[in-house]
């Protein structure tokens, strides 16, 4: 199934459509088609298109001071695996696990809460990706976070699986009643939806988002309509997000 909800959004997405709208034009002969497949993929990849996409799913709300967060029973960080291209030496944390990383320490040491649990992703496909539970541990007790502070999850691959091992991980059943008090810290991007799935499961939730994509004190400039691959990689990965937050809102 997980492999589903990856493939079927592309063909919703810039370059999915563009593809059908030339290979339908090709096959019908209509030129106007395969114009308006290329003229998809140009405009969607402008940072100026990228930038109001990302913004949309982020939302406006902005991280909020550290000490001015409310206390919970929980600081509950979604975390990922770490990358080890060659399968042996150093391996490497991905950029929005190492800002989520940094944020949970933060609020911790901040007294926002007196256990942080961190969720142990993963994908069937990331052959490279090794899972977090020692690493991050041991990172986080280099920071300061006691070891009786500190709870991992079982190996999860997203994150409709992530709020029942959390769920779990706290002595709680997720879908029944109150389960509890949390902090939530992840993307900005993903803030929405995990919320909606936490809040579904009868948590209270404090969203603390990271990981922004998009400055908000940003001018434009006419290199912004300018296609680039940073552009369209923004516009897809808001699309994607925003499908799978009115996937979980509608559907499930």
């Amino acid at each position: 199934m997980i492999y589903l909800h990856k493939i079927l959004p592309i063909f919703f997405l810039p370059i999915g459509l563009t593809v059908i709208c030339i290979i339908v034009g090709l096959l019908w002969r209509k030129r106007q088609l395969c114009w308006a497949g290329a003229i998809l993929l140009c405009v969607s990849s402008t940072n100026w298109v990228g930038d109001r996409a990302m913004l949309a799913v982020e939302g406006s709300a902005l991280q909020s001071a550290v000490q001015e967060v409310p206390t919970a029973e929980a600081i509950v960080v979604l975390a990922g695996g770490r990358f080890n291209p060659t399968g042996n030496g150093l391996s490497q944390w991905t950029e929005p696990v190492v800002n989520r990383f940094e944020a949970g320490v933060e609020l911790y040491l901040a007294g926002r809460a007196p256990l942080l649990l961190f969720t142990n992703g993963g994908v069937p496909w990331a052959g490279c990706f090794e899972p977090i539970e020692s690493s991050i541990m041991a990172l986080a007790e280099k920071r300061g976070v006691p070891r009786h502070a500190l709870v991992t999850t079982e190996k999860v691959k997203n994150t409709a699986e992530e709020v029942r091992a959390v769920a779990e991980a706290l002595g709680r059943k997720a879908g029944e009643g109150n389960a509890g008090k949390i902090v939530l810290v992840t993307s900005a991007l993903h803030m929405r939806r995990a919320t909606l799935l936490f809040e579904r499961a009868g948590f209270e939730v404090i969203p603390f988002p990271t990981d922004f994509w998009v400055c908000r004190k940003q001018e434009f400039t006419m290199l912004d309509l300018m296609p680039t691959a940073q552009g369209l990689k923004q516009t897809e990965t808001a699309l994607r997000e925003w499908y799978g937050y009115l996937y979980y809102k509608w559907l499930m």
